[in-house]
Order: C-alpha cells, then sequence, then structure tokens
C-alpha cells in the first residue's frame, strides 16, 4: 500500500513539474470543462482574450457533437489538434493575448514556443509572431499594432496545411513584461486576401542557464538506434528531473506518438561516486522518472522498459566535475 501511495505521489510530482514551468496557465487551449462551453467563453475561461473587441478567435474541438464547438473538419478546413482535443483559430488580421504568471526578468532568456497550421480553405502566405507588452488594455485594439516589432516571427506558406510548424526560439527580457500577443505583427500581408491559421501549444519557459536548448533538433530514429538526452542531467544523489529537461522529454513524446510502432529501453546510469549496489539503484530510479513522465505524457507503458546500470558503462572517465556530470545520464534505445 505504502509503495502504491509513493509511486502516485511520484507521478503527481511530475505533473505537477510539467504543467509548472510554462509561464503561460492555458497555452494548450484545453481549458477547464471547455467541452460544454460556447466559443467566447471558453476563450475568457481559457485566459485568452482579443485585443480587438470586434474580433476574436474561434476554438476547435475534437467534441464536433456539440453545436456551440466547431468540428475539427469545417468551413475552414480539418486538422487534427497538435496535442489533446482543443486548438484555435486566427484570421491574418486577428490579435489574442495572455496575461504571463510571472512578470519578465530584465536580461532573463525564456524560451517561446508555439505550433502554426494554416487552415486549407484560407491557404494563402502569411506571418504570424509574438510580442511581449508591459501592458495590455483589455477589450481595445493595441493601435497602431504595426509599430511593434515581433520578438519572434515566422512566414507560413500555403503548403503549411498538413502538419503543424513549430515556432520557436530565445527572447531576452528588457524586464516587466506581463502579457503574450500572438498576431501578425508585419503589415506586407495585411491587405491581401484572408489567411486563416491554426495555434496549439504555446509555451514560455524561463531558461535557468544558457546552456539550455530552447529549439534541439528533432528526433530521427529507427529501431536499434541509441540516443542520450542530453538535456536529462541530474546533480549527484538526484532523482528529480529538472525543468531544463521537459522541452527534451515532450520533443521523445511527440516522436513516440507519431511512431507507434517503436518501444524503447530508458537506461539510467551514474558516475562512480558511492557504492555500486546504490548506484545501480538510483540510475534505475532516474530511468523511471523518464518512465513517468513518458506515461504522463502519454506514452503506453507497454511500450517502454526502464532499467540502470549504476557506473559501470561511463561515457567518460570519472576524473572531473564535468565527465561525472556527463555520466549521470538517462540514454533511450529504440526497439520494434
Amino acid at each position: 500500500m505504502i509503495k502504491i501511495l509513493l509511486i502516485l505521489v511520484i507521478n503527481v510530482h511530475l505533473v505537477v513539474l510539467c504543467y509548472g514551468q510554462n509561464l503561460i496557465s492555458n497555452g494548450d487551449f484545453e481549458g477547464v470543462g471547455c467541452d460544454s462551453m460556447n466559443c467566447m467563453l471558453f476563450i475568457k475561461r481559457a485566459k485568452w482574450f482579443p485585443t480587438d473587441e470586434r474580433a476574436g478567435p474561434l476554438v476547435f474541438s475534437t467534441n464536433n457533437k456539440d453545436t456551440t464547438r466547431i468540428a475539427l473538419k469545417s468551413a475552414f478546413g480539418s486538422q487534427k489538434p497538435h496535442k489533446g482535443k482543443v486548438y484555435i483559430g486566427l484570421y491574418n488580421k486577428d490579435y489574442i493575448h495572455t496575461a504571463l504568471n510571472k512578470t519578465l526578468e530584465k536580461d532573463k532568456l525564456y524560451c517561446f514556443s508555439m505550433y502554426l497550421s494554416i487552415a486549407e480553405k484560407y491557404a494563402r502566405k502569411t506571418e504570424i509572431g509574438v510580442f511581449f507588452a508591459k501592458q495590455i488594455e483589455i477589450g481595445k485594439e493595441i493601435t497602431p499594432i504595426a509599430k511593434y516589432k515581433p520578438c519572434l516571427d515566422i512566414t507560413l506558406q500555403a503548403t503549411d496545411t498538413a502538419s503543424w510548424v513549430k515556432l520557436c526560439g530565445n527572447y531576452k527580457a528588457k524586464g516587466g513584461e506581463k502579457f503574450v500577443v500572438i498576431g501578425n505583427f508585419k503589415s506586407v500581408y495585411k491587405n491581401s486576401d484572408n489567411s486563416y491559421i491554426f495555434v496549439d501549444d504555446v509555451s514560455v519557459i524561463p531558461q535557468l542557464n544558457n546552456d539550455f536548448k530552447c529549439c534541439p533538433e528533432e528526433i530521427h530514429a529507427e529501431s536499434g538506434d541509441k540516443i542520450t538526452l542530453n538535456e536529462l542531467l541530474f546533480k549527484s544523489n538526484i532523482v528529480e528531473i529538472e525543468n531544463t529537461a521537459y522541452t527534451e522529454l515532450d520533443r521523445l513524446a511527440d516522436y513516440l506518438k507519431k511512431k507507434q510502432e517503436l518501444k524503447i529501453e530508458i537506461n539510467g546510469h551514474t558516475d562512480n561516486t558511492g557504492n555500486t549496489q546504490n548506484n545501480i539503484q538510483l540510475s534505475k530510479n532516474r530511468a523511471k522518472a523518464v518512465y513517468s513522465y513518458l506515461i504522463n505524457k502519454g506514452i503506453k507503458a507497454e511500450r517502454m522498459k526502464y532499467e540502470g546500470y549504476g557506473s559501470a558503462l561511463p561515457l567518460f572517465a570519472n576524473d572531473s566535475e564535468e565527465n561525472k556530470a556527463k555520466n549521470r545520464r538517462v540514454e533511450i534505445v529504440f526497439t520494434k
């Protein structure tokens, strides 16, 4: 019984960590009770607001039986959510904003990301970006919007309809920013025909150090391949996953969802500090932490197994603190 309770506590802790690092409360637009609310009520409940009260986003949901919601197949086209059940849609002249959980600190780096796709019935070249604002007057249009230079932006092509495109990058805060605004901040496409953009999974994650990789490379692995989770480095004798690793673990979860035929072995390793038996158990617990995190991300337990090898298989000689840190790692082996 105690063991079961301990596992539940660990899993809950991992879930809290998973959602705690994002400074945007509802970046995935799922919302509490969203399947029973109409579109605009949902947006307000989800803490997202149009910057112009004359226009606003639409909510798309897998719950297509509810007439107050918009099905994933609609007059705009069709798209599956990047994750979950819900995403939103914006015309290229719309803007939405949300308050950050914490005011941004001057000169600190933040990793911003969101997923985008053009609706096939309105597939035209367009731009969309993000602006971090100190003040927003809710219900009033930001005028003139073009005077704001986007902190990050991307040009979407008319062909970007089949899959989600990721906008991702670092933002160095000026200090005092309290809001995130999403929209088209450039005038080059403003006078053209409307385009319509789907948006999902928006995040702003503070970086703990400058070594954090905001936008890691995509995974390309097949059965028999092995990768090291480079962002998942543990402090000595510590099992907990630090939030610098969440982006990489989420990327692994996304890849496993795409490659349903693949299974994985999660192998934990330590440096040579401590005795052999303790290190084996420590490395196994680290591998289990990754296993639990991936389960919380929707990866089925039967597709994974985990093991600990202690200090038996070092990548580097344990002759410096830097090398020891690299040996405290988790490796993923892909199998079928």
